[in-house]
């Protein structure tokens, strides 16, 4: 008889705890949509080429009736500051750079964007050896992973503000390579630009939108809608425009 009254005390007590989660997992699917977001971005400002990036995540939230608010911070405060819960959180991130200790954030687990980095050269001989210890290598000081990606190669870094011309730097005389993305060199090349060498490629990353963790019920919602806009053709190949657009600028000579 005690055994059996155990037995009976422990489906009770497991019966409860099923009914607490059932109530509590109910309880987070219903948790209501925000009305509005606040996310951090600066990237569009400097690199316009990025804009259809930013208008893929706008429709997202406003096919959930959730309107988006921009905030312009320098990356690593605004990293910082969504990882805080100040804001609610970021354009895009390589998940590389979130994992490097921002874990409040979480992502949103559909692609945005996949990004070829490369070195770009006045001449073929730097480029073909972007390895060498001694070249001094300029980047975007606004993209965090190139800071990574520094530290993991050895490469002698200078960090610069976007300049209206990506190439500047590398024209000036400032540093021998600039490592950057499609999407930086479009729309800095122009027929009076000088011939450009470009290395073999050095990554290629994903990059996608980043939520604070406290608004992680609306992340199944947000993939969704984004699965549903890429089906609708509303979500184009930004990265393959770029590189196309780069190609038929005609300056630019793979050394590889």
């Amino acid at each position: 008889m005690v055994v059996e009254g155990n037995m009976v005390t422990r489906w009770l007590v497991f019966i409860g705890l099923m009914l607490v989660f059932s109530s509590t997992l109910h309880s987070a699917e219903q948790k209501p949509l925000p009305k509005s977001v606040v996310l951090t971005e600066l990237l569009t400002k400097y690199i316009p080429s990025l804009l259809p990036v930013k208008q893929i995540i706008e429709l997202a939230y406003e096919r959930l009736g959730i309107e988006v608010e921009w905030v312009e911070l320098p990356s690593m405060r605004a990293l910082k500051y969504s990882n805080e819960g100040r804001f609610d959180g970021e354009m895009i991130r390589a998940s590389s750079v979130v994992n490097s200790g921002y874990d409040e954030l979480l992502q949103v687990p559909t692609k945005l964007l996949d990004v070829e980095i490369r070195m770009y050269c006045l001449t073929a001989t730097k480029c073909g050896d972007i390895y060498n210890k001694n070249l001094i290598v300029g980047h975007n000081v606004h993209i965090k992973f190139y800071d990574l990606l520094c530290r993991k190669h050895k490469f002698q870094c200078n960090s610069f503000y976007p300049y209206q011309q990506a190439l500047t730097p590398l024209i000036q005389g400032k540093v021998d390579a600039i490592m950057s993305t499609p999407f930086e060199l479009f729309g800095s090349i122009n027929e009076m630009s000088p011939m450009i060498y470009q290395s073999d490629l050095i990554v290629k990353i994903d990059a996608f939108h980043y939520l604070h963790k406290r608004l992680a019920h609306l992340i199944p919602k947000l993939t969704a809608e984004l699965t549903k806009m890429e089906k609708e053709g509303l979500k184009p190949d930004i990265a393959k425009q770029a590189i196309q657009a780069l190609e038929k600028t005609n300056k630019i000579v793979p050394v590889y």
